[in-house]
């Protein structure tokens, strides 16, 4: 019964990419392992020395998916500061934008101002 659980645990949510550690022959051996347990269940079953192999394959496996997680969540956390930096940098530019395009706007008032007193101070 472990067996099949960790074989379907294997091949649960249609997971492409198997560990790196775990290969096709492991799981073709765990599938051909099962057959033989289901057709032999009649049998008494003197390989009670196997379960416990199986059982560090399985931790092993979990092991490398739990680093797998890990090291997802590391890259996940790496990827939210990055985005708090670029938000930073964006609010930063874009103010900066702002303040240039508020004194370019004020320039332009000031020298309209002035070009207007200069044509009525050529008038008079």
């Amino acid at each position: 019964a472990k067996r099949l659980e960790a074989s379907t645990n294997l091949q649960m949510n249609g997971s492409v990419v198997t560990p790196a550690d775990v290969t096709m022959t492991d799981i073709s051996e765990s599938v051909q392992e099962q057959e033989v347990e289901e057709s032999g269940d009649s049998r008494s079953a003197p390989e009670e020395t196997e379960p416990p192999k199986n059982d560090t394959a399985a931790e092993e496996v979990a092991a490398s998916l739990q680093s797998r997680i890990d090291n997802m969540d590391e890259q996940m956390n790496d990827m939210r500061e990055q985005l708090e930096q670029w938000k930073h940098r964006c609010e930063t530019a874009e103010s900066e934008r702002d303040e240039s395009r508020k004194s370019l706007a004020e320039m332009v008032v000031q020298l309209r101002a002035e070009e207007a007193k200069r044509i009525a101070a050529e008038e008079r």
